[in-house]
């Protein structure tokens, strides 16, 4: 597949930004071992999460819709939404239902 291609080279790119394969956990949060399975094909591409992915490459924008592209602020927004606890998420949801009622 294309898209597994891309974003294993993709990937192959921020490990030689980063440097290290450990100095990538430390700016993404995404596990060294993963990386390195996944740069040495022991871990297959297509196993790999929404949010594994947000957060190897933070500034990916995700367009499900040829016309339709979020903006970057809903981009940040998700990610952020994301890394709120369970618990928080639901607060927050609830909030912005009461605020829709107003």
């Amino acid at each position: 597949m294309i898209w597994l291609d891309k974003t294993l080279e993709a990937l192959r790119k921020a490990k030689e930004a980063a440097g290290t394969q450990k100095k990538l956990e430390i700016q993404t949060g995404f596990p060294e071992p993963r990386i390195a399975e996944l740069l040495n094909g022991r871990r297959y591409m297509g196993k790999v999460y929404f949010a594994s992915i947000i957060k190897l490459f933070p500034e990916i924008e995700i367009s499900f819709f040829k016309k339709e592209r979020p903006s970057p602020e809903a981009m940040r927004l998700a990610k952020g939404f994301d890394q709120l606890c369970p618990r928080k998420q639901e607060e927050l949801l609830q909030a912005l239902q009461q605020f829709q009622k107003k």
